[in-house]
């Protein structure tokens, strides 16, 4: 019964009950509900490593977010207890973000939908990752619970509106003075030609000046300050000592651009442009499954990877946006 509002869950009275579902049709449904855990950079290595003291955190994490679909209506006082046919949770590691993603879906033919199930397994699974991580992180953040996506019943199909997508990420790799920054150089107004708003981040393997010495940023660091902000109507400048930031943390201020160029990384697992030029190295340096494209003076055919010129800006600058669209994509 209705109480006037749409709200199925109280009698005439205004007294909570069970909604009686027995009137209805017995359909296929399905339910997908996802959420994130955020932690640092030292519990996310833990846990792809396997090296978290408690155990294997995914693993029971995935086992908890299943006994939870199955146990929601001993947590939910009017969730109706289910027959589920499927249930299963999926993991996804976003390490530039520094996030653990969780999706559960469940499967059924009943009366009523599996969307409080779904739920129940996301919430569980990530208090799991909390529960075992807590000793190397207790700042951890859980967040995006959501229902993803219903079907069957009398409401239909439902899918939830995407969310602004995090940039798409690509390293521009190489050795010492092939050429990475000069070709993102170039690649950046190639980019903006085609709409795309572009962001860069390099990291030192030296200390270097973030200020010019004199000015009042440069005094408050200089006094000891651990942080230091300065902006203006067109731009703004964030600095801080002490270690702790790596892209991951820096990628977190540039949520509004379309792809985010890292400079170096060669040996890490993002996905890369490698600069290969002849009068400073004839051998590429990374994984070739991480490789996008080679860019290369040499006729170094390569299996499986584009390869083309370094100055082939028009066929990189397409590339480039097939990898921002096909990240868009999978958002």
């Amino acid at each position: 019964m209705s109480n006037g509002k749409g709200l199925t869950h109280f009698d005439a009275s205004g007294q909570a009950v069970m909604v009686d579902v027995g009137g209805k049709d017995i359909t296929r449904r399905t339910a997908r509900a996802g959420g994130f855990i955020s932690l640092s950079a030292e519990a996310l290595e833990a846990v792809e490593k396997g090296t978290v003291a408690k155990g294997d955190v995914l693993g029971l994490a995935r086992a908890a977010a299943i006994m939870a679909m199955k146990r929601a209506a001993d947590m939910i006082p009017l969730c109706h207890p289910l027959n589920l046919e499927h249930c299963a949770a999926d993991f996804e590691i976003d390490r530039l973000g520094r996030r653990i993603h969780l999706v559960c879906t469940v499967k059924l033919s009943g009366r009523t939908g599996a969307e409080m199930e779904a739920l129940t397994g996301v919430s569980i699974g990530l208090l799991t990752i909390y529960d075992m991580c807590k000793s190397l992180d207790k700042a951890m953040e859980i967040g995006g619970v959501r229902l993803l996506e219903k079907t069957g019943g009398r409401s239909g199909h439902f899918t939830a509106k995407k969310p602004a997508g995090a940039p798409a990420v690509l390293a521009v790799s190489g050795v010492k003075n092939s050429g990475k920054t000069t070709l993102i150089e170039k690649l950046i107004p190639k980019l903006a030609e085609k709409g795309f708003r572009c962001g860069a981040i390099k990291h030192d393997g030296h200390d270097f000046s973030p200020d010019v010495a004199g000015t009042d940023t440069y005094r408050l660091l200089a006094a000891g300050a651990a942080g230091v902000g300065i902006f203006s109507a067109a731009k703004a400048m964030l600095v801080q000592t002490g270690g702790g930031v790596d892209e991951s943390v820096l990628a977190r201020h540039f949520e509004n651009l379309d792809i985010i160029f890292l400079e170096g990384f060669k040996y890490s697992g993002y996905p890369k442009i490698e600069v290969l030029r002849g009068a400073v190295s004839t051998v590429p340096v990374s994984a070739p499954e991480t490789l996008l494209a080679l860019a290369t003076d040499l006729p170094l055919p390569l299996a499986g990877v584009t390869v083309c010129h370094p100055d082939d800006l028009e066929r990189l600058g397409e590339l480039v946006a097939a990898h921002i669209r096909r990240q868009r994509a999978d958002d």
